[in-house]
């Protein structure tokens, strides 16, 4: 009996599996935020050097005044989140089961992910929001 000769695979894999796929464009955001940053401070530096950043102090401060105000909000939302969440702590309901006691604990810990989650969303979103808008506005600074 002669030996079974391999075959080729039926299907073409094109591209990276998709754990690996994830990881690089996962790296690929936080290079781009990374060169944005990077790209931000340099152009601050050059407009601080060329001696045309004397009335940019008022904008500065008023974008970083609308800045706290928004990370109060985000303050806000949190202690509201929190407090709500810790009110469905003192009301749970008595179980009787031990079934009951793990649904209600993970239901628990379920709405203190989502809390967790939208705080950080909205937290980055501030930050990329806050790093675009300053690299167009130093941009334009620079090009005026």
């Amino acid at each position: 009996m002669e030996p079974v000769a391999a075959r080729p695979p039926t299907s073409v894999h094109m591209g990276p599996p998709r754990p690996v796929h994830y990881a690089i464009k996962r790296q690929e955001v936080r290079t781009a935020w990374a060169s944005r940053a990077f790209k931000a401070g340099t152009a601050t530096a050059m407009l601080f050097a060329s001696g045309r950043a004397a009335g940019a102090s008022v904008e500065l401060l008023q974008m970083q005044g609308a800045v706290v105000k928004q990370l109060h909000e985000l303050g806000q939302t949190w202690l509201q989140g929190m407090s709500a969440w810790t009110q469905e702590c003192t009301e749970l309901k008595a179980a009787n089961t031990m079934s009951k006691v793990v649904e209600q604990e993970f239901d628990l810990i379920g709405q203190f992910g989502k809390l967790m989650t939208d705080q950080a969303t909205a937290l980055v979103n501030l930050m990329e929001g806050v790093q675009v808008g300053y690299g167009y506005w130093v941009d334009e600074k620079l090009n005026s």
